[in-house]
């Protein structure tokens, strides 16, 4: 049924559907289970984690159960919904709001009584997240109680994003390894700390901001721009940067997003190739395009070419030529 469908993992789906199979596999991860419609009973989940962020893709009967939560969560309900009961407070999921679930070792927690809950639990590292969020932000993360979080504000529409993401899972044919050089990790976290600063977001969207030198990215920037323009030529080496920033590879990564909206390797491409075009256009005719791909520091001709054509969708050639009928 479409309405049992999981998001990942199909190969590796596990399915319960009987009573007892279901308390016998939950009987690690809930304290007490009552499944509500034990004629009706099903489970069904995939699960994979890639370094420390762990993605759940469940589809599940009317249930009540004691959860054992052992890491900071996120749940969101894809169709149904989640009820979750604590300290006399009841929060519910909606099409439009998740839930953060701090760690917690007897959480009342209950499906929709009419047909199938079908659901995201994301599970993530709290202390990276408040790194993370410091990195994009320069604020420590808001407190993760149980509450409730808006999935969609100001034009965002965090839930489209972050199924997006979940779609790169079976896009790696859910390789974990691959995933991880992807930076499948980095990427949550990033959105999970946007989505969990909701204020600074609205900032940005209705300020015009631009650096300036008292901001604290103003040096980052004007030094970013200017090791880069020094070192344009130059085979791209992260090391290098990280090296003179005196950062790590990940706090690299999330300052140059922050303030350049890309990885320090893209930006780095990306002014070979705004340098590339401006040589093309003004070298003698003579000069070819393998001396300019070999003094900008590409291993190859045809990965300049590649990279060239992909940043301004035409081959470094054909600009060549028009340079040379316009002569």
């Amino acid at each position: 049924m479409t309405a049992q469908a999981l998001l990942f993992g199909r190969q590796s789906t596990v399915c319960y559907t009987d009573v007892e199979t279901f308390l016998d596999g939950m009987k690690n991860e809930c304290t007490t289970v009552d499944v509500v419609l034990p004629e009706n009973c099903l489970y069904k989940f995939s699960e994979i984690q890639v370094n420390d962020i762990k993605l759940t893709s469940e589809a599940l009967s009317h249930v009540q159960v004691g959860a054992i939560v052992r890491a900071h969560g996120l749940l969101i309900a894809l169709d149904g919904y989640y009820s979750l009961g604590e300290s006399g407070r009841s929060l519910q999921t909606t099409a439009d709001a998740g839930l953060v679930i701090p760690p917690h070792e007897n959480l009342p927690l209950t499906t929709a009584k009419h047909g199938i809950t079908r659901g995201l639990l994301v599970n993530f590292d709290h202390e990276r997240l408040e790194h993370t969020s410091q990195l994009l932000f320069g604020q420590p993360l808001p407190e993760l109680s149980f509450s409730s979080v808006p999935l969609h504000f100001d034009g965002i529409n965090f839930k489209q994003l972050i199924l997006a993401l979940v779609a790169q899972i079976d896009g790696f044919d859910g390789n974990s390894v691959l995933l991880e050089r992807q930076g499948f990790d980095d990427q949550f976290y990033r959105l999970l700390a946007m989505l969990m600063n909701a204020d600074k977001i609205t900032q940005w969207l209705h300020s015009d901001y631009t650096t300036q030198p008292n901001d604290k990215g103003y040096e980052f920037t004007k030094n970013f721009t200017a090791f880069i323009d020094q070192h344009v030529k130059e085979p791209v080496n992260i090391k290098k940067l990280q090296a003179f920033f005196g950062l790590s590879a990940r706090g690299l990564q999330y300052k140059t997003f922050k303030y350049f909206g890309c990885s320090p390797r893209d930006y780095w491409y990306n002014q070979k190739l705004e340098y590339a075009w401006k040589m093309i256009k003004k070298t003698p005719p003579h000069v070819s395009i393998s001396y300019i791909s070999e003094e900008l520091g590409f291993s190859s001709q045809s990965r300049f070419s590649k990279f060239f054509q992909q940043r301004f969708n035409c081959k470094p050639s054909e600009l060549s030529k028009k340079r040379l009928i316009s002569l």
